[in-house]
């Protein structure tokens, strides 16, 4: 058991709760603190993937902006012959 829990399970003895009841009710303490410590682990992995996912994104804006730049070239070679056959 954790110091917290410990503190929790003495506590309630004082309390005079039984030992069945406080030992119990410390226990499911210490797994929703188990619990919630993962949760926070999790949480950690999903902020550093977020990261990664934006790093990403920003490549790919990057490139796009290219790509832009590069069909409006296309587009302007093909486009403007035609053009000036109108004109």
């Amino acid at each position: 058991m954790t110091t917290m829990v410990t503190e929790l399970y003495q506590a309630l003895l004082a309390a005079g709760a039984g030992e069945d009841k406080s030992t119990a009710a410390a226990k499911a303490v210490a797994d929703y603190q188990s619990d919630i410590n993962t949760i926070y682990k999790e949480l950690g992995t999903i902020r550093s993937e977020i990261g990664a996912i934006r790093g990403i994104l920003g490549e790919m804006r990057g490139e796009f902006k290219w790509i832009k730049l590069a069909l409006g070239l296309i587009l302007a070679v093909q486009v403007l012959p035609y053009l000036k056959a109108l004109i």
